[in-house]
């Protein structure tokens, strides 16, 4: 079906690409972006526009290929959710230990390190001006950005030592749903990296 994509307008010369935030949500998001905790321009600098585009989407459920890790960088998965409240820390606890054996599952990989979860209700946050989800196509990481978190992850102490002898590292994001209903307002959408030209990449604080 055709939908209607935000994308963040490329900025100016001398402008920025960004978005404001309330003081009172940066504490929980923080996290996800190593190193920051405000936008490294001058204010006056950010442009905050949409680009609105018309763009196909495809159910992923109903692919005839449908996308994986290594095709497209992201693949749906069935795992039904052990956790319906994450402010519980038991809860927590076995939801992470769940998605933890997910990823390796979907990876194969020798070392699963879950370090931080946002649980996103559009009717009750405000991240900036557009509720709780992002609207805005964007991704959380840059090819910078990834292994200075692993780096920070590990000087830390949330990876274990031998985390650093490995030869490769990944940060992968699993978006779930914890509600007994499906998701029916603001789906996620993902988008594959090559379909999208180098000179359309920038980027976004």
């Amino acid at each position: 079906v055709a939908s209607t994509i935000t994308y963040p307008a490329k900025p100016p010369a001398g402008r920025h690409s960004g978005r404001l935030m309330e003081p009172s949500i940066w504490p929980r998001i923080a996290p996800i972006w190593p190193s920051s905790t405000h936008f490294p321009h001058p204010v006056d600098s950010l442009h905050e526009e949409d680009d609105t585009r018309l763009v196909d989407v495809e159910d992923g459920r109903t692919c005839a290929e449908p996308p994986t890790l290594d095709s497209h960088g992201f693949e749906l998965c069935r795992s039904p959710c052990v956790a319906t409240d994450l402010d519980d820390a038991a809860q927590l606890e076995a939801y992470l230990a769940q998605t933890a054996r997910l990823v390796q599952r979907a990876t194969r990989a020798d070392l699963v390190v879950p370090f931080h979860h946002v649980r996103i209700d559009t009717a009750r946050d405000r991240f900036g001006k557009r509720g709780g989800a992002v609207e805005r196509v964007h991704g959380d990481y840059t090819a910078a950005s990834g292994p200075q978190m692993l780096q920070e992850l590990g000087e830390c102490g949330v990876l274990p030592p031998r985390a650093r002898t490995m030869r490769r590292g990944a940060i992968l994001n699993v978006w779930r749903n914890v509600s007994s209903e499906a998701v029916r307002s603001k789906p996620l959408a993902l988008c594959h990296v090559g379909s999208v030209a180098p000179d359309d990449v920038g980027v976004y604080s």
